[in-house]
Order: structure tokens, then sequence, then C-alpha cells
């Protein structure tokens, strides 16, 4: 066995390319055809076909414009159908019903690339002969496996290990495959030799043929998995046979030199690349209404010098840190670990953009990897990409260098091609889709270059590197794409949904197998499962994430609305006590003296005179207006929380289709934000009924316009700005200069506003014993903060147990997706999160609960809160122990709990098939 530097084995597919490059078989490596012109003579990739015919409910294609969740039913439609079908339950019980009540649709048309390409083999092999004998001697007898398929993962920007995205995204496809034969033991293929029992198949439920992953990145790391066939659809149809994936990686991160932190610094500040990045954020999350044009508008000029100047804040820090050995400075671990994410991380994505000679170097290794899996006899090649390595898996498809590379299908998911997109565009400040410079590499034009290509997209809803479904440049319109993008719901959290698409197997990890299955046409025509229980499964998911959606909106806006209620009253509730608890906690901190005396201290030092005039002082500035200004700032700061916490999160429709939790979701989700705008009204009225804060009116009626006149401002100034960069007459050039000279004025007294603002909330944490000699309001800032993470204690804990439940469920679906889960347990737990969640709620605003008319303190209200959430974890993982111990029991019966293979009884429509 051939041997690298390294010491490692090289594995087949470095074997299998090194022969094929001796027998110069490049071409055929590259177009998987055998002969030049074999496509075109018979149907062995795909023949163009319109998508739309086989699209699914949730399935859009390229601009087309995909409705909302629980879409053409309303909550009064689903109350209506629950009522019905109680009303006429002993007449439906007449009837043959699901295992679950998750009943099926009628059987849909297949598109017309469902079934299995057909071919004359008769005439295929004469032409191959007639090929054979025009080719010099070691060219020939070179021939694909139909039933072998190659698999190539390419992961995105970071520092990714050798084989780590390999083993990462292989793990889920074997979980679904290894329970899918389980469940369907009995109906298996099987097929043995003179050493192996013909029946052994039927009972191994290991997938895994062999793998070879040496994590040296110096040979191709591979996983090869058996996709046994079914019986019922017999030898003659690909279904009927055993199929081979072989696996492997495009490991691209050691293929790069990062950027320095110098560069990143520019590209990200001051040539707007979060700029950039938060307008497209900014896109879809309020969509293209009036609303996200005044949010453009009112923000959108300021983000990049105030990056630029955070950027350099901690640049300087960093140079400082190296130069001075002033210990905290020094090991400060968050310096290194943002000057890594930086670089190392984001900087992948200006690497592929921005550098040209080593984008084409990443470029030519997932050449390579394609090469090498055709080498190894797989026709079938189907790229699954991730984040950044779709912007790779895009670039290379549409390389001219080469013009005969062709894959069949494309499965892109979290894609970073809209990122890639903004970052290029030529117009950043224009509605609509972008403008790309001419020849940019990201602007070609992939369904031309790539005509029998199928793409698939997967992007989850607050996922924000896509931030959305692809949206092509303007000069890239859509033309005859192969195309589908499916919505996603992951977790519904913008830090958690870019790397939560392989914990979604209902949404994701199993329309990806059957994607796999059938690599030259749709999934349709895939052994595994089907679209009926794709679309059950599609519905329990959205009511799981629903159900963790609702957990973080109650988490978050309960202890909102507690303060609030705490603000209109002259105790002010517990929050002062919490404040004076937080400060405690900080006081044990060593070095909190010079913290806690700042504002002290600072106000001594009496008035600063900016601008003097002879013997007096036209413009001064005194601390404590500082401090009153932080007071301003913390409030504006509390203001837009309330905003966050007052709007719905809408998931209700996640449940459509199940009226009792769709009302009760829908009920709690909007009684939450009905309370928080009544009692944030009280607190205004409040307010200006007595004049404490009419300053803070005052600069709200006159600060808010003033800024959103600057923000309106800003897109015309650059624009004109870009005008006149090649100035044809003089007054141009003057013109220019001074718009730029405007611009630099007013940006600068943002950044000092910024800084002002930032100073002004340190001084109101730290306290000012002159302005505030009670403390009430550093008391009640930081008991704000103390409640505010209490409540997000709770959700953590919370999400903690939803993510058992969902591992759990998930395995449960893939074996049984028909059989309905048990969820009271689920039920219980959330319900009890749900009364802690009040609990903490009312401890914060009045200082104790009422139980059977009595009235506890503070102290025991606590501990009824404490032993209620220790009693929810216990219980929990009691829970737990359990059902491991049952499962365990179960596994060798076929599932868990001993449940039976998939079975199913076509009697009506699906609850959840709604588009998206």
């Amino acid at each position: 066995m051939p041997v690298t530097r390294g010491g490692q084995a090289s594995s087949g597919l470095d074997r299998a390319l090194e022969n094929a490059f001796d027998r110069e078989l490049d071409d055929v490596l590259e177009s998987g055809e055998l002969w030049p012109g074999e496509l075109g003579q018979f149907p062995r990739p795909l023949t163009p076909v319109n998508p739309a015919a086989g699209a699914r409910a949730w399935q859009h294609q390229m601009g087309s414009k995909p409705e909302g969740p629980g879409a053409g039913t309303s909550l009064i439609d689903d109350v209506k159908a629950g009522f019905d079908r109680w009303r006429h339950r002993s007449e439906a019980s007449d009837n043959k019903p699901t295992q679950s009540g998750i009943q099926t649709p009628t059987a849909r048309t297949l598109p017309a690339t469902a079934g299995p390409p057909t071919i004359d083999e008769k005439k295929f092999k004469s032409t191959y002969k007639a090929w054979i004998n025009t080719q010099k001697p070691g060219a020939d007898r070179f021939e694909f496996i139909d039933d072998r398929v190659g698999i190539v993962f390419i992961h995105g920007i970071g520092p990714q290990l050798a084989g780590q995205t390999l083993l990462d995204w292989a793990r889920p496809i074997i979980e679904v495959i290894a329970d899918w034969r389980d469940a369907h033991r009995g109906e298996l293929v099987t097929k043995g030799d003179d050493t192996r029992p013909a029946e052994q198949d039927r009972y191994l439920t290991d997938p895994v043929v062999k793998a070879n992953i040496d994590f040296s990145g110096e040979t191709f790391p591979v996983v090869q998995v058996r996709v046994p066939g079914l019986q019922k659809f017999g030898e003659a149809d690909p279904r009927g046979r055993d199929r081979r994936w072989i696996m492997t990686e495009t490991w691209w991160a050691q293929e790069i030199r990062p950027p320095t932190l110098a560069t990143m610094i520019t590209w990200l500040g001051e040539q707007g690349g979060v700029g950039r990045i938060i307008a497209g954020i900014e896109k879809h999350s309020i969509g293209d209404g009036p609303l996200q044009f005044v949010a453009k508008l009112s923000l959108n000029a300021f983000v990049s010098v105030i990056v630029s100047f955070v950027l350099l804040v901690f640049l300087t820090l960093l140079g400082i840190a190296r130069l001075i050995p002033f210990g905290p400075l020094k090991n400060a671990v968050f310096l290194g670990l943002a000057a890594s994410f930086l670089t190392d991380w984001f900087g992948g994505a200006r690497t592929l953009l921005k550098d040209q000679a080593q984008s084409a170097n990443v470029r030519g290794r997932l050449v390579m990897t394609i090469k090498a899996l055709r080498a190894y006899g797989c026709r079938d090649v189907v790229v699954v990409a991730h984040s950044g390595g779709t912007m790779v898996s895009w670039m290379t498809l549409t390389d001219p260098a080469w013009p005969n590379l062709r894959v069949q299908k494309l499965i892109t998911i979290g894609e970073a091609l809209n990122l890639g997109w903004r970052l290029e565009n030529e117009n950043p400040d224009g509605r609509g889709a972008p403008t790309l410079p001419f020849g940019n590499r990201m602007n070609a034009k992939l369904a031309v270059i790539q005509p029998s290509l199928l793409w698939r997209d997967f992007w989850g809803t607050h996922d924000p590197a896509p931030a959305g479904r692809p949206d092509l440049p303007k000069d890239n319109p859509p033309g005859d794409w192969r195309f589908l993008e499916e919505k996603v719901w992951n977790r519904m959290n913008i830090l958690e949904d870019h790397g939560g698409y392989w914990d979604n197997d209902e949404q994701f990890v199993v329309p990806l197998v059957r994607e796999l299955d059938v690599p030259r046409g749709d999934r349709a025509g895939s052994r595994f499962f089907d679209d009926d229980v794709e679309r059950a499964l599609r519905a329990l998911r959205k009511q799981r994430v629903g159900l963790l959606a609702l957990l973080r909106r109650v988490t978050f806006g309960m202890p909102v609305l507690a303060i609030l209620a705490a603000l209109t009253m002259t105790s002010r509730g517990v929050v002062p006590q919490a404040g004076d608890v937080l400060m405690a906690a900080v006081g044990r901190i060593p070095g909190n003296e010079i913290i806690a005396g700042a504002g002290t201290v600072l106000n001594g030092v009496g008035d600063a005179c900016l601008v003097s005039a002879g013997t007096g002082c036209l413009l001064s500035v005194t601390w404590g207006g500082v401090y009153a200004f932080g007071t301003v700032v913390l409030t504006i700061i509390f203001a837009l929380v309330i905003v966050q916490a007052l709007g719905p999160v809408g998931v209700g429709p996640l449940w459509a289709g199940r009226w009792i939790g769709r009302l009760a979701f829908t009920t709690i989700d909007v009684a939450i934000g009905v309370a928080i705008g009544v009692i944030a009204i009280l607190w205004v009225i409040n307010m200006v009924a007595s004049g404490i804060d009419s300053d803070l009116l005052v600069a709200a009626i006159v600060g808010v316009p003033g800024l959103w006149a600057l923000g309106q401002a800003g897109p015309i100034v650059r624009r004109a700005i870009r005008n006149k960069d090649n100035p044809k007459k003089s007054s141009d050039g003057v013109v220019r200069a001074g718009l730029i000279a405007l611009s630099a004025l007013v940006l600068a007294v943002v950044l000092v506003g910024l800084v002002v603002a930032v100073l002004a909330i340190l001084l109101v944490l730290a306290g000012n014993t002159v302005l505030d000699q009670s403390g009430d309001t550093q008391r009640f800032v930081l008991g704000t903060v103390l409640i505010i993470c209490a409540g997000q204690l709770i959700g953590r804990l919370g999400a903690w147990r939803w993510a058992v439940w969902d591992a759990r469920e998930r395995r449960r679906c893939r074996r049984t997706p028909f059989e309905t889960p048990p969820r009271l347990w689920v039920y219980v737990q959330c319900t009890l999160l749900l009364l802690a969640t009040a609990l903490l709620a009312i401890i914060a605003a009045t200082g104790g609960i009422a139980i059977l008319w009595i009235r506890t303190e503070l102290v025991p209200s606590l501990m009824i809160l404490g032993a209620l959430l220790i009693g929810i974890a216990m219980l929990g993982v009691a829970r737990d122990v359990v059902d491991a111990d049952t499962e365990g029991r179960g596994a060798s019966q076929g599932g868990t709990d001993g449940m039976p293979p998939v079975t199913k009884t076509p009697t009506g429509p699906a609850p959840g098939n709604q588009p998206a």
C-alpha cells in the first residue's frame, strides 16, 4: 500500500487518481464522459426539465415569493376543524386511522426526473468499444460503476481540522440510514458469498463499509456507506439494488494564508464590510417595506464608521498588549480570540473574494477531489457545501479553467453566496438585487455554464449568513434554473441557526439523504421514506421549534414586563434589592474600589471647558451632566428592549393543523405583548406627568427626526461622491472634496457622541454619590440587568431540556415517522418552566408571591422559586435515565421502546402541509 510522506497510508481515492492520471484520463474525470459527446447521446446525468413540475409545497424556485408558515390556514380555520373533529369523533372511529392521527395526503404525480434514466445498453457498449479502438493502449478499459455515488463535503470559512467536516457531516447521515435500515430490515435485499451468510446483511444496522481518515490532510479521507436495496422495487430499478456512497471532503482551510489583522480591519470597517452584512440581515429580518427603509436610512449610515472606530480601538489595545508588559492587558484572552476570529475565521471570506491566487488554489483543491471520486468509479458526483464552501463551489463550477467540469447535483446549506454578493456589490445603498463589477467571478452564470446541474438550497429562518434565500445579482437573472430552495427551522436563533442544520433531521438531514440517493433527479425517486413522511416530519419539527421559541419569548418578555411594572410603582418592587445583590457580588472582585469611586472622583474634577473666549467659557461639560446623559442613554436602551419584547414572534402558525397548540401559543405570544404595551404606556404617562424625564422627551422629539434626517442624507451623499469619482470639470472635484469633508465631520460627531455615551453609561454603573446620594438609579439599573439575566437562566434550563427532547424525538421519528411521539412529559416540563418564569416576574414586581390568599415575603418566595427550578432539573435528569434504559432494551426490537417498523394508512390530508 502506498505511503505518504507523513507515514499515513493513502486511501483508495489517492491510488485511483494516480492511476487515472497515468492513463491520461483527465478529461474523463472532469466531465464523467467516457468519450467526448457521450452525455449528449445517452441520458446519463439528466436532461433539462422544469423543476417546478415536482416542487413540493415547501419548495420554491428562483425569483418566487414563498409564503410564511401556516399560510392558507388561519387560527379560526384550525379551531373550526378541531371542533368538527371532536364533534364527529364517533363517526371517525369507524374509519381506519393512522397510528398517530398524522394522516397522509393522496399520492401526487412524480416529476419527470423521479424515475431512473434509461439507456440502450447494446448501443452504449458498441459505441464504447468503437471509441476504445481509436485510443492508444493505456487509456482504455476504464468504466464507471453505476451503483457507486461520490459525495464531496465542502466546509465553510474558519480553521477546520482535516477530517473534521467528513466525520461531523457523515455521522447524522449514517444515523438516518441505520435507523431506516433497522425499520425496514425485513424488506432489504440480501446478498451472500462463500464466506458470509446471505442473511447476515439483514441484521447489520451499521451501514459503514470502511473508512480511511488519516487526519493529516495529505490524503483524501474516505467513508464508504452501503445503501441496501428494497425487494419491492426489483433488480431492474436502482432502488432495488445495493448502492455504495463514497463520501470525502475538500479540506481547504490550510490551503490559504489568512490576511493580516490590519487588512481585515480596513475591509470590515472603512470599506463597509460589516455595514453590508448588517444591511442584509436587516433586509431579511424586517423585509422590503417602509420599516426596512427607515432602519436602513437611520442605522446603516453610521455602521461603517462605528465599526472602524471599534476595530481601531481593538487594534490599539492589541498593540499596547504586545509592547507594554502590563499583565491584565497582555493576558487578556478576548484580544487574542478577537484577532483570531477576524483573521483565521472571517478572513477566509475575504481571501476567496479578493485574493485571486489563493482563491484559485482552493478551487483546484475541489477539482482534484471531484477527479479522485471519478477515478474511483463514481460517474455521479454530488457536492454538499456549507457557508463559505458555497462560494468555493460556485466559483469552481463556473471556472473557465475547467470548461468540462460537471457534477450532477449541488446542495448548499446556509449559503454565503448572498454574503459574497453583498460584499462585492457596487451600489450598497441601492434597493433590490446587488450589482457586481464586470468580470467578477461571483457573477458567473451558473445556469448557463452548468445546464444539467440540479441545485438544492437549504436556508435557516434566522441564519445570518444567507439572511434569506439566494438573491441573484441584477445581470444574472434566474433564467432556466434547475433550482429549488427550502426554508428550514433550525432553532430560530441568530446565534445558533448557522450551525444547526445537521441537528435538523426532519427538514434537512432526511431530505439530504433522499437527494443523495437520486443524484440525477428529484428526491421523489428515492428509496428512503417519501414525501408523505417528509411532510409529517416537517410539521413535527416546526411544532418543536415553536415551543422553543415560545420559551425564549416568555423568559425574556416576562422579566421585562416585571421591570416595567416595578417602574410604575413607588416601591420599585425588588429591583433595587436585586441591584444590591449584584453590587455585593461585584464588591468581591479585586479592584472594584476603583470603579465604584470613579463617579465621585470625576465629579470632583469640576467642569471641563471645551471652548473658551477670553476669561469666560463658551462651552463646558460637567461630569454631572455626563452622568445625567448616561441615564438618558440607558432609558433609550431600555425602550429598545421593550420594543423587542413587545412584538410577537409568531409561533402560532408553526402549529398549523393542531388547533389546541396553535390557540394556546398564539394566546400566550400576543398576551405578553399586549401586557408589555399597556404597562409601557402607563410608564410613559407617569414620566410625562411627573416631569422628571422631560429632558428625555425633548431629546426624543428633536433627536430622533434629526438622526433620521442624517441617515436619509447619507446614501444621497455617498452616491454623489461615487458619481464624481472621475470629475469631468474642476467644480466636480471641489464638490466631491466638500462632500467628503462634510461626511467626515458628521461621522466624527457621531463617534464623539458614541464615546461620550459609553463613558456616561459606565459612570451610571459605577455610581455617583453627589448627584445620586441614595444610589437608586445605579441600584435599579443593576437590578434590571440581574432580573433579565435570571430570566435568561431559566431560558437556558428550558433550552437544555428542549435539546434532550429534540434528540430523542428525532430518533423516534426516523424509525416511525407516522407514530405520534409522546409529549405529555415535555408539556409538563414546559408548564413548570413557564410557571417559574411567572413567579420570577411576580417576585420582581411585587416582592413576593401569594399562595391561597397568603402572601409570602421575599426570601421564602425566592426559596420556592429555587426549589421549583431544582426540581425541574432533577426530574428531567431522572427521566433521561429512565428513557435511556428503556430505549436500550427497545433498540434490539427494531425501535425506541420496541416500536414497530414504519407503517401508514393514507386516509386524508396531513396536518402541517402548508407552504414553507
